[in-house]
């Protein structure tokens, strides 16, 4: 009876190691190594101080990421906004990324949700049934920044293409443009200086209850229409327009 027990006590202590293992194992691909961690900490502190001491910056705890087994530190400096970059170390605390460079960034994304907010608060004003999507026309328009710059979309130089996406019975061309004029009469509303127009409509059988779009079947979407076509409502052009994207598109 005795050494039945001892036997199970065994099959126990194995199982609990055995688990314990593995446990271990799994925390350290997916976490990291705890004094590596620390390393990490004190090797940062060494750093900002060699480099950053001229910033007030607020640091979030050391992390492990698992995707390129850095220990990440979060770095943000409390007197910008856009000021916010990350230092990655090794399990030996050497530095091996610095993203303050690439800060200027963080303002970029930040004016596209500012004009993804505006371009929403358009379409609430005037019911507007679709939603507008406002993004700048120039792709380089990064290096044009300032960081933290303020933009006051009542004074923006910048050109605009602005879309409209939503649901309709049936998708057509027609439909397409008609939805472009009414866009346009909104805009000119605004101060900004839109110089491309986009659409897209998808079938409402489509639409899943989250608002998304289940599938592209059946859509239509014309995208970079000159502001003066919809201007002028030059319908042949705008399907020339659609026709040359879509013999594009198969090419």
């Amino acid at each position: 009876m005795d050494k039945g027990k001892g036997k199970v006590s065994k099959v126990f202590i194995f199982l609990f190691i055995f688990f314990a293992l593995i446990f271990s194992i799994f925390y350290l691909i997916f976490f990291g190594n705890p004094i590596s961690r620390l390393v990490a900490e004190k090797s940062a502190t060494k750093y900002i101080e060699a480099n950053y001491k001229d910033l007030d910056l607020i640091r979030d705890r050391a992390h492990y990421d698992f995707k390129d087994g850095y220990y990440i530190v979060r770095l943000r400096d409390k007197n910008s906004e856009d000021t916010k970059f990350y230092l990655g170390f090794d399990s030996f605390g050497k530095i091996k990324a610095d993203t303050y460079d690439s800060i200027l960034f963080n303002t970029f994304i930040r004016l596209g949700n500012e004009l993804s907010a505006y371009g929403k608060k358009l379409a609430k004003n005037y019911n507007f049934p679709y939603k507008i999507s406002l993004t700048t026309v120039n792709d380089d328009i990064e290096e044009k920044l300032v960081l933290d710059q303020k933009f006051d979309f009542n004074n923006f130089k910048e050109d605009i293409n602005a879309q409209a996406f939503g649901y309709v019975k049936k998708p057509s061309l027609e439909e397409c443009f008609d939805v472009l004029c009414d866009l346009q009469k909104i805009m000119d509303k605004t101060s900004l200086k839109v110089t491309k127009y986009s659409v897209i409509l998808v079938p409402e059988e489509n639409k899943k209850p989250d608002g998304e779009a289940e599938s592209w079947a059946g859509s239509i979407s014309v995208h970079d229409v000159p502001e003066e076509v919809v201007r002028s409502k030059d319908m042949k052009e705008f399907k020339n327009i659609y026709e040359k994207s879509i013999s594009e598109t198969k090419d």
